[in-house]
């Protein structure tokens, strides 16, 4: 039986799809009439989407600021890696087994572009083509209540900051290689276990890098201070701590 979807499910979708893709950002304005245009969907079911994604903490409303993509604060980030982890495991053991050729044509196609994109450091192109790559699969797992828990999840992460952590792309596209072996050969527990690894392994990666990067920051401030207080600092008495890592991937 094929699922009604209202106008209101549409919008919350269209725009959940927008932030997990990378269309709008963590912390980019979300404002009615663009949207609307932008999605092809009337403001009202918009407004309502939004006030939907408000109460589920997707989005954020401030004074004088209007509504904003929220930006997932770090000590929730190792929590939200675990549910990943498990969810998004059952989610690719259950699809395997659902998984036509042409499916499998289309993963290993968009497999083929993030290897391109990793090795010409399109860094901007390999998060739409990772949220392509997952969610395509998800959505052979013939559990939409559970696509949904995940598709509400993928906006909370920051992205392009993953794809900024030296070595992860590499990594990445290493694990996503066993998993499409896994699904070449129908295992669904094998490939369900590597996608829950691949997912944790992220999480513990971008955890650990802002762990390091935080710790350094205090001694790169004081540091870049004393140099302006004295010029005469030698270079082997002036090295920084790890560098500050932005929100948004270069490229």
């Amino acid at each position: 039986m094929t699922e009604f979807v209202t106008k209101l499910d549409l919008a919350e979708q269209l725009i959940i799809r927008s932030i997990a893709s990378g269309e709008i950002g963590p912390g980019e304005p979300l404002r009615q009439l663009e949207l609307a245009d932008r999605l092809g969907v009337s403001p009202t079911p918009i407004r309502e989407a939004l006030r939907r994604l408000e109460a589920q903490g997707l989005v954020v409303r401030h004074p004088h600021r209007g509504v904003r993509v929220a930006e997932v604060e770090p000590s929730e980030m190792a929590e939200l890696y675990i549910i990943r982890g498990a969810l998004e495991g059952l989610a690719v053991e259950h699809a395997t087994p659902n998984l036509t050729k042409r499916d499998l044509t289309a993963l290993e196609r968009i497999h083929a572009k993030l290897e391109t994109g990793r090795a010409e450091g399109a860094l901007k192109s390999l998060r739409k083509l990772n949220y392509d790559f997952h969610t395509r699969l998800y959505r052979r797992s013939g559990l939409p209540r559970l696509v949904r828990i995940i598709d509400s999840l993928w906006p909370m992460f920051p992205w392009d900051a993953m794809w900024a952590v030296p070595g992860r792309a590499d990594s990445s596209a290493a694990e996503h290689a066993l998993i499409m072996e896994a699904l070449r050969a129908r295992d669904a527990a094998a490939a369900g276990r590597l996608m829950k690894r691949h997912i944790e392994h992220g999480g513990e990666t971008l955890v650990a890098f802002r762990r390091e990067a935080a710790a350094g920051a205090p001694a790169q401030r004081t540091q870049r201070g004393s140099a302006q207080k004295g010029r005469n600092v030698t270079a082997s008495t002036a090295t920084t701590g790890p560098r500050q890592p932005s929100r948004r991937a270069p490229g």
